[in-house]
């Protein structure tokens, strides 16, 4: 490259890395204005070529050791009867490609308020609620709202069935499955203990939210508004998995949009997309 050149990939690449956008991200849509490909840009910005630097990227800086979580509360086996992975398997081979969407918690400090997470593992759209305590009346008030914002016909299209781990946030299957009109708005089903890559598409997904809110992070000072906008900056980074698309413009092909738009799902443009914490400021 010439100066001229590599000052103006500088110039539309390194203000994007600081805003938290992955390569895949940026290529994806500059594409035409990138003459280079992924692994050279990698080798740019760890030569000092731009003024983004490797400690601006998150693939180029180790991964701190998992350190292994404490294990919450078993679910009683009269609860867990019909709900256990097994069960899963044969519910999902007797009915080939019903929607499965699978849940999880985010923790913030031990002891404060936390994320309920819900993901759609055919395209990867997330939903986030931000919750007071870790106790189930706070998970299924969640499911409730859901319902009663998209109505219950349309909670059981999106919702027909949910993966979960063995948290005491999720013990009762009856507390989620039970409509506001009684009947059943959806099946619940457990991952084995200490299998979580059985829901492996949301574990990868939390990735996405520590990036604008690091481990460590107290989470008692957002509110539900902070955590909607992560959301949308997170369902519309690009994904290689997807082909290049975003869960947002995957998911607008196949679910409802009036329901995307009481979600308060919507597009935010490509350049405008930032995953670091600044952006709940």
């Amino acid at each position: 490259m010439t100066r001229d050149e590599l000052a103006a990939l500088d110039s539309l690449v390194s203000p994007l890395i600081r805003k938290g956008q992955p390569l895949a991200h940026i290529l994806a849509h500059h594409a035409e204005e990138i003459p280079c490909g992924e692994r050279t840009l990698y080798k740019y910005i760890s030569a000092g070529y731009l003024t983004a630097r490797n400690l601006d990227m998150r693939r180029t800086v180790r991964y701190r050791k998992r350190v292994r979580s404490v294990p919450t509360p078993k679910i009683s086996y009269r609860k867990k009867e019909g709900h256990h992975y097994s069960d899963y398997l044969d519910f999902i081979a007797k009915n080939e490609g019903i929607r499965v969407v699978q849940m999880d918690t985010v923790e913030g400090n031990k002891g404060g308020k936390l994320l309920h997470t819900l993901l759609w593992p055919g395209n990867n759209l997330m939903l986030a609620f931000l919750i007071e305590t870790k106790e189930m009346k706070n998970t299924v008030a969640a499911f409730d709202w859901l319902e009663e914002t998209l109505g219950s016909e349309m909670f059981r299209e999106l919702f027909p069935v949910i993966l979960t781990d063995n948290g005491c946030e999720f013990a009762d299957p009856e507390l989620f499955e039970k409509g506001h009109d009684g009947k059943k708005r959806t099946r619940v089903f457990y991952c084995e203990s200490r299998h979580s890559e059985q829901k492996g598409e949301l574990e990868k997904n939390h990735e996405y939210i520590r990036y604008v809110l690091p481990k460590g992070s107290s989470f008692d000072g957002l509110n539900q508004e902070q955590v909607l906008r992560m959301v949308n900056h997170i369902n519309n980074t690009t994904r290689p998995k997807l082909h290049g698309s975003t869960p947002m413009k995957k998911a607008l092909k196949s679910f409802d949009k009036n329901a995307m738009e009481k979600l308060g799902l919507e597009i935010i443009p490509p350049d405008e997309i930032c995953l670091k914490p600044e952006l709940l400021k």
